[in-house]
């Protein structure tokens, strides 16, 4: 008998409150399928899931998952540089130190730029700062050993900036918002 059908058994049995003497596969198979289809969820949850719990994460879990999928993907595949990832964020401010545009992106190991958001002031856009920014944050991390930049937008942002400056659709994401798409874009540099 597996260790998988010895433990379902024994979960079976403290759950139901009797006992089990022998289950073929295809009895248990038929039990999951009923349990399945007559939303019985929480004997399935208390079968599989008591050493187990679903939490929110606490400060600086995330940071430990995002480290530990991070270790796993410099596993499978070694950077190329000595950086897991280098921050290329810059802004635009005018003479008076206010905020007029800002680009967040990041390389990664691989030499791959992911531009997160770009953003200009409502009242400087048409000035051309969305495009200085962009062009600026391409040859940093062009001169880093950059070779791809990758990002995404909405239907209702800046898909045609983007498409302007040489970048091209990858993907299309329906509905996201509902009756708007989401855009996938890359560029080799």
């Amino acid at each position: 008998m597996s260790y998988l059908k010895k433990m379902f058994l024994k979960r079976l049995k403290a759950v139901l409150n009797f006992d089990i003497f022998e289950f073929s596969q295809r009895t248990i198979n038929s039990f999951v399928v009923v349990i399945k289809y007559r939303n019985l969820h929480k004997i399935w949850r208390l079968l599989l899931m008591e050493n187990y719990s679903i939490a929110e994460c606490a400060k600086g879990d995330s940071d430990f998952v995002i480290g530990k999928l991070v270790e796993f993907n410099l596993s499978q595949v070694p950077p190329l540089q000595e950086f897991n990832f280098m921050d290329v964020s810059r802004k635009i401010v005018n003479k008076d130190g206010k905020l007029l545009a800002g680009i967040i992106g990041k390389l990664n190991a691989w030499n791959c730029l992911h531009i997160d958001m770009l953003w200009v002031d409502m009242n400087h856009r048409k000035e051309g700062l969305g495009s200085k920014i962009l062009t600026e944050v391409e040859r940093i991390s062009k001169e880093l050993g950059c070779y791809l930049v990758q990002l995404d937008t909405f239907d209702f942002q800046a898909k045609d900036f983007y498409l302007k400056h040489g970048y091209e659709i990858f993907g299309v994401l329906e509905d996201c918002p509902k009756d708007h798409k989401r855009y996938f874009l890359k560029k080799l540099l």
